[in-house]
């Protein structure tokens, strides 16, 4: 069911002689549906909310109540390092704080479905965290292992001194008791 304001656009756009024409011209001329979408998105102020609803509007002539369905879009990405799949959910002035709440409820349970859960030593700060970590452990001084991680830095050109390396070697300690 759609919110009071999306049910308030709806009549107005059903009602207006210019949507009615441009769903006229859209349903003659199906091949370019998405041009008749951006022109009715442009021409009455309309989000990227009303994309899909548009497309079945302007081919139909009318609104069917099933095209709207509750909660939002869920954009499917996946990492290109670890080939992991994550969610995004598109916000829409239009968007209720509900439908939000809902569609973050489904992300969570997608996370939960494919056992996917963030590992803390993938980052690129964890690492640095954790080379600190063992070498303080191999009896490094904190000037020494500054040195070090300056010197393995590379192209970042990441400097260290000597007064970090407590704190990083605190982080790694830290995460490896989680």
């Amino acid at each position: 069911m759609p919110t009071p304001k999306v049910q308030k656009i709806l009549k107005r756009l059903l009602l207006d002689p210019e949507f009615q024409k441009l769903c006229a011209e859209a349903q003659a001329d199906q091949k370019n549906l998405k041009l008749y979408v951006a022109q009715a998105r442009k021409q009455f102020n309309l989000s990227l909310y009303w994309e899909i609803l548009l497309q079945h509007i302007l081919m139909l002539g009318k609104f069917d109540e099933k095209v709207l369905h509750s909660g939002l879009t869920i954009d499917i990405e996946q990492d290109p390092i670890t080939k992991q799949n994550y969610y995004k959910i598109a916000v829409y002035p239009e968007t209720t704080q509900r439908e939000v709440i809902e569609t973050y409820g489904r992300i969570t349970r997608f996370y939960k479905q494919a056992d996917q859960t963030k590992d803390v030593r993938l980052a690129k700060h964890d690492d640095i965290d954790y080379r600190a970590f063992s070498l303080h452990q191999n009896g490094k001084s904190y000037k020494e292992i500054a040195d070090i991680l300056s010197s393995e830095s590379g192209e970042n050109g990441d400097v260290f001194e000597a007064s970090e390396i407590p704190n990083l070697i605190k982080r790694a300690k830290q995460k490896s008791l989680r």
